[in-house]
């Protein structure tokens, strides 16, 4: 948490010093006239694996093998990283990931429940 306040600190030092650089005020995300500009809004659709391209598969089997082979994990963020250990903790994920020996196509972090779910709609 501290890391966090310590970025926000900085992302508003920030803008502070831009704003006086400028001699204009950024404006607030909530002023109604700047929500205008973006009407409609945004619409992000919802992807998945079967959307990846080429690299990003080849990237994350990759990662997988290096992992398996350092017997490591390497997460994005701290976020994560606390996430699956939370996950790990309360045995939310499977024996087989925890001894790096999960198989090449599950998606670390998966609950063994679902898994077994998956594998049965699967037969």
């Amino acid at each position: 948490m501290k890391d966090e306040e310590e970025t926000v600190g900085h992302t508003n030092n920030s803008i502070l010093k831009a704003e006086a650089i400028v001699g204009h005020k950024m404006p607030e995300p909530t002023d109604p006239k700047q929500k205008k500009k973006v009407e409609p809004g945004v619409d992000y659709p919802d992807l998945d694996s079967d959307d990846e391209d080429e690299d990003t598969v080849e990237t994350r089997q990759s990662v997988k093998t290096v992992e398996k082979a350092m017997k490591k994990r390497f997460f994005i963020n701290a976020k994560e990283r606390r996430d699956y250990e939370q996950k790990a903790m309360e045995g939310r994920i499977s024996q087989e990931e925890l001894d790096f020996a999960e198989k090449d196509d599950q998606e670390i972090g998966s609950d063994p429940k679902e898994l077994e779910a998956k594998e049965a709609a699967k037969k």
